[in-house]
């Protein structure tokens, strides 16, 4: 990448110039961080080639850390870290956080209460850091519940008040809206879903913090040790007094259509939804501002947060689409071509969209649309593939990516959960592979860095050493796990080191 020219770039890759623009992938800031990771990705791949990385013998003298302080210290001391010592390891090396995600193992569970078939199709979202941990889940009865959680001290999921209707069909989509607002000066939290020809958003108080009383008698054994009694904890009520009731705010109904994908994104007073027969641009209150027939159902749809005027969308036919939000016409432009249908859409650092298909597929696209192109469809092909995962046509299965540590995590309708680096250049397979599980896991989340961790009920500073509240070990929540032993489902928590 070069910045010669005042005012452009110039991609060594694609050979072209491209302004720079004040916000967004262009901006300054955001090309210094590619020209600071092309550096650095040149610096490794020369090191390798002279000979300068660690020499296989002496990396297998490493041993796995126990803890992660001592993770730290030995990445600090000794580079990179073989992940040879995994069952699930790949041929290239990892460091890091995608070192530690080849080493996750089960910790403990929290069983969920009814039978499995329930769970088999539950969505979820969850909050994090600044807020509490809050999680609201929908599953076949058409009911959606909400739950408090946290992973340090201890993993424990408690109810935050009791179950409530969605609407007369089962959610197809569910999420946290991404601000909160203020009503009669109380903060109040949305959850927006679609269900059959229609998209709703309830909203609660959002939950405060534990009190004392609480954690003593609910969340503390008799020996005054952590309680792991792997049952979900009852409501806390003294602490959410006035807390747990729902309201339902707006709606928004199509007789004739069936929704399938929706995004929401608050701040810049959008919501996108993708029916059988349109897409729909609507305001966070539900008024609808455009919409265009589609040829194909839309079943996935994306609005970048770093680019809210651009709305991408995946299709039943294959078709990954791009429609610019300020045009009234909202007319899409078709950008690519998945191998079959379309059923996740996300867009990663810098230019790259990451796409899944209902064949299993796993596609990275060059937003710019580079000139290498598909005899076919006259369309861009893939800049990269990743291999591994297993679908058989399956909509709802467990789907996460983390943009700060570049890692994929998806479902298989196997039975298995994979984790994927997905700009390691070394290998398309994954770094980590789960235990086969009975049924495919319906909900996947991952907890790595401090922004995905939720923030630590204040009580427990009275109640146990500081020390381990300070202590955070990166992870993985599984939801709907399931076994041949067992007759429920459950919520799994797994992490690398104890």
């Amino acid at each position: 990448m070069s910045f010669n020219i005042p005012g452009y770039f110039l991609d060594q890759k694609t050979k072209k110039l491209f302004k720079i623009t004040p916000h967004g992938p262009f901006s300054l800031k955001e090309l210094q961080k590619r020209v600071k990771a092309e550096e650095e990705e040149a610096a490794a791949a020369a090191a390798e080639a002279n000979g300068i990385t660690k020499k296989s013998n002496q990396v297998h003298k490493q041993s796995l850390p126990n803890n992660i302080a001592q993770f730290l210290r030995q990445r600090a001391t000794m580079g990179s870290i073989n992940n040879s010592f995994s069952n699930n390891a790949t041929t290239h090396c990892q460091s890091g956080i995608p070192f530690l995600m080849t080493q996750l193992k089960y910790r403990t569970k929290v069983e969920l209460e009814g039978s499995k078939q329930i769970y088999d199709n539950i969505l979820i979202d969850m909050t994090a850091e600044p807020d509490y941990g809050e999680i609201v889940m929908s599953h076949k009865t058409g009911k959606l519940t909400r739950f408090g959680y946290q992973v340090n001290p201890g993993f424990q999921v408690w109810r935050a008040g009791s179950a409530w209707e969605s609407g007369p069909d089962n959610a197809s989509t569910l999420r946290f809206g991404t601000k909160p607002y203020i009503l009669n000066g109380e903060e109040r939290r949305t959850v927006v879903g679609t269900s059959g020809g229609t998209i709703w958003r309830h909203s609660m108080p959002k939950l405060p913090p534990l009190l004392d009383h609480d954690l003593r008698q609910q969340f503390i054994s008799a020996d005054g040790s952590i309680r792991d009694d792997n049952t979900i904890i009852g409501t806390p009520t003294l602490s959410y007094v006035g807390y747990t009731e729902a309201s339902a705010d707006n709606i928004f109904k199509k007789k004739k259509d069936l929704f399938w994908s929706a995004d929401v994104y608050d701040e810049y007073d959008r919501v996108i939804i993708g029916g059988d027969k349109a897409i729909y641009h609507l305001s966070k209150e539900f008024v609808p501002i455009t919409s265009r027939k589609t040829k194909s159902t839309i079943f996935a749809t994306h609005i970048p947060r770093d680019q809210p005027n651009i709305c991408w969308t995946g299709a039943r036919n294959g078709s990954i689409q791009l429609t610019d939000l300020r045009q009234n016409d909202m007319y899409p432009s078709d950008r690519f071509r998945q191998s079959s249908s379309v059923n996740k859409i996300q867009s990663l650092t810098g230019f790259e969209l990451l796409s899944t298909g209902l064949d299993g597929s796993i596609d990275i696209w060059d937003a710019r649309k580079p000139k290498k192109q598909s005899q076919d469809t006259n369309l861009p092909e893939p800049i990269r593939k990743l291999k591994g995962h297993v679908n058989e046509a399956r909509h709802n299965l467990g789907f996460d990516i983390d943009l700060d540590n570049n890692l994929l995590m998806a479902s298989g309708s196997d039975g298995y959960v994979r984790i994927w680096s997905i700009f390691n250049g070394n290998s398309n397979q994954p770094i980590w592979t789960s235990e086969k599980f009975l049924l495919p896991i319906p909900a996947a989340k991952f907890i790595i860095n401090q922004s995905r961790f939720p923030r630590v009920q204040e009580g427990w500073s009275s109640l146990i050493e500081e020390t381990s509240l300070l202590r955070q070990c990166p992870g993985i929540i599984l939801f709907g796990a399931n076994n041949a032993n067992s007759d429920s489902s459950s919520i799994q928590w797994l992490t690398s080191i104890k």
